[in-house]
């Protein structure tokens, strides 16, 4: 282990890299105070993991849930052996804390955690731009380390990049009496900040701008509210879903159009027995055609009305004579 280059953070301003490890320190305080008062933190930074186990979140998640557009942990970058500074690095200790070890076992950690298996079990991913680490495999380690006193863990690092600080916009506003923040990527990805109290100050060390208006390019916010349903997030990109305004004007118009009302006929509303009344309507225009040709003045009387009742309802079924919202048409989309 002692052959590993040390993870460089020389790119990373003093006030970045001390905003950083503060946000590590207030993960490993949260999850610590939530082993005995776990109900007194947001589901968002203590609760339910991926595999349904309730406890500490992944660094990822926590992280992803602090700073806006924190990108998928999708790296095309191999992962590589490297030293990571443990006061940088996000872990999640939900299997053991250190004070769960006897002295025997943590003789077993250590010579684990530094040996070319213990590197194998890990993956990390290193944010350079925020001088941050997110730990996935090798996780409960990280907490041990912190504890007693391990500056460097080696792991499997890959690389995810942050976007640069000129791309992003926070956006704070004075809302009935309380702060509203949001924040916008190229001016097209949009995620409300519902921790800023944490992530202001990474994000203004960082050089992210900060507005105290909403930008007149921008669609006005009752806009976008209106707007953030399904149809309007990007999920791939980012960790958390966030509204693309691209794909909310689209859904937006889309929604518009299926408010206005055009006159159709009853065959091209989407009714659920639509069908089904057509197929009957046929079966008793095709009874009547053949009642009428009977040689008897009584069936041949009921077959020519049924021949008439059932033109009468082709004739509702087709005529352009009803007037519906667009979105209820079978062609609509």
């Amino acid at each position: 282990m002692n052959d590993l280059n040390k993870a460089d953070l020389s790119a990373v301003s003093s006030d970045v890299q001390v905003t950083a490890s503060n946000l590590v320190e207030l993960k490993y305080s949260l999850d610590r105070a939530a082993r005995t008062r776990p109900k007194d933190l947001t589901p968002d930074l203590h609760g339910p993991m991926g595999s349904g186990e309730y406890g500490p979140l992944l660094g990822s998640s926590f992280l992803s849930s602090i700073i806006p557009f924190l990108p998928s942990n999708l790296s095309h970058m191999p992962f590589q052996p490297m030293l990571v500074p443990t006061k940088h690095v996000f872990g999640c200790s939900w299997r053991w804390w250190p004070e769960h070890l006897d002295p025997k076992d943590e003789e077993n950690v250590q010579k684990h955690i530094f040996s070319e298996h213990g590197l194998a079990r890990t993956g990390y991913f290193f944010y350079p731009e925020l001088g941050l680490f997110t730990a996935g495999e090798g996780k409960n380690r990280v907490n041990y380390c912190r504890e007693r006193g391990i500056k460097w863990i080696p792991a499997d690092v890959a690389i995810n990049h942050y976007p640069s600080a000129e791309r992003i916009k926070l956006i704070v506003m004075e809302i009935a009496g309380g702060i509203d923040v949001w924040a916008v990527c190229d001016d097209r990805y949009l995620q409300k900040v519902t921790h800023y109290g944490y992530a202001m100050p990474l994000l203004k060390a960082y050089g992210v701008s900060i507005l105290d208006k909403w930008p007149k390019h921008l669609p006005p916010p009752d806009y976008v509210l209106q707007t953030s349903s399904e149809l309007g997030y990007e999920k791939k990109i980012f960790m958390k879903p966030v509204i693309d305004l691209q794909k909310a004007g689209k859904a937006k118009e889309h929604f518009q159009a299926g408010e206005k009302y055009v006159r159709t006929s009853l065959i091209n509303i989407n009714l659920q027995n639509r069908l089904w009344i057509v197929l009957y309507t046929g079966l008793a225009l095709i009874a009547g055609a053949i009642m009428s040709s009977i040689n008897n003045e009584i069936i041949s009387l009921l077959g020519y009305l049924l021949i008439s009742f059932s033109a009468g309802v082709y004739a509702v079924l087709c005529a352009p004579v009803f007037t519906v919202k667009r979105k209820w048409m079978e062609s609509w989309k």
